[in-house]
């Protein structure tokens, strides 16, 4: 489910930096070329980080593709000092992933440096989130909005809405599948009645997720919440649920 968040959050932010102007027009672009050494236009790269408590992953996207060997991402915490032990070179950029064992609550500092430039941002891994409303195995009515309620997480910025269903005939058989999934700041999201549109469903079956991050909400006009020569967005999942 992680990598599942991970691109519906990266797809987002993509656009979100096409607003704010980070030139990232041709990261995708067939023949990027890797360089070494020199330093480039801070402006043709772009740095997104997410990290929970036992994986992290991170994506420098730019044109050209910086030295992989001069390039790297660090986390701290007070005097500890762990370097993201993995990368390797992807359509775009550069990838880095780890498992570092991190504890929910603590202030951490993520920082990255290549020939690009750097930046560095804090981030606090939020508490869990329950979901209250509907309970395991709830039946609700068609034709009604289904309103999903959780508790507030502890340092969650926003939360990440997941809902997936299957619409079945009135003798059982397999219609369509539907999903759909939201950003909010709130802590409940009603599915519209709408959504609900399978050609001569009967009834539906379903699973709803819900992750607390931390982070700047993937929006258009979002702001960076790292700092340097490279713009940079971090985001910090706490433990979810599901029902």
């Amino acid at each position: 489910m992680m990598v599942k968040r991970v691109w519906s959050m990266l797809s987002t932010l993509m656009f979100v930096v096409l607003v704010v102007t980070v030139s990232v027009s041709t990261i995708c672009s067939t023949g990027c070329s890797t360089e070494t050494g020199s330093t480039h236009d801070a402006n043709d790269a772009f740095f997104v980080a997410f990290v929970s408590e036992d994986h992290q992953e991170a994506y420098l996207l730019s044109d050209p593709i910086p030295d992989i060997a001069f390039s790297e991402v660090k986390v701290e915490h007070d005097t500890t000092v762990y370097t993201i032990s993995r990368k390797e070179l992807g359509l775009g950029g550069i990838y880095f992933s780890d498992t570092l064992s991190l504890s929910i609550g603590l202030q951490y500092t993520m920082i990255t440096n290549s020939p690009l430039g750097g930046c560095e941002g804090t981030f606090v891994i939020p508490d869990t989130a329950n979901i209250t409303q509907p309970a395991d195995d709830d039946t609700v009515s068609l034709g009604s909005d289904v309103l999903v309620s959780w508790n507030k997480s502890d340092n969650a910025s926003f939360y990440f809405l997941h809902y997936s269903f299957v619409g079945f005939d009135s003798t059982g058989m397999w219609l369509d599948y539907i999903s759909g999934d939201t950003f909010t700041v709130d802590t409940s999201f009603a599915i519209p009645a709408t959504f609900f549109n399978v050609d001569g469903a009967a009834y539906y079956e379903g699973l709803i997720s819900l992750y607390p991050y931390h982070g700047s909400v993937p929006e258009a006009g979002a702001t960076c919440n790292m700092q340097g020569s490279i713009k940079g967005f971090l985001y910090a999942e706490g433990e979810g649920d599901y029902v």
